[in-house]
């Protein structure tokens, strides 16, 4: 549970008798409730409120992976476009 006891000691049974996962004992969590409430804009921390209904890319990668040294300059790319598009469209790279 929230406060991580033990819920059963027969968990297999329990979900057994529980096929479609209704009565399944957790639940993942939300994104915003995974996500903190402040964000580090261009200089300055901001309210994650002011990306509210805003379209928001979470961006992870890793400056050794090829992959993702490929794929930035694809992103740019995109980002530029849909910048220039919609006002509501953000991209946070977290490394």
């Amino acid at each position: 549970d929230k406060d991580r006891r033990v819920l059963t000691k027969d968990g297999v049974n329990s979900l057994a008798q529980d096929p479609v996962g209704k009565n399944f004992p957790w639940r993942p969590l939300r994104i915003v409730d995974l996500l903190p409430t402040m964000y580090l804009g261009k200089e300055t921390m901001l309210p994650m409120a002011d990306l509210d209904e805003k379209y928001l890319l979470l961006y992870f990668s890793a400056h050794s992976d090829a992959l993702s040294k490929e794929f930035t300059p694809w992103l740019v790319k995109a980002y530029n476009i849909m910048k220039k598009k919609r006002k509501d469209f953000e991209v946070r790279k977290k490394k």
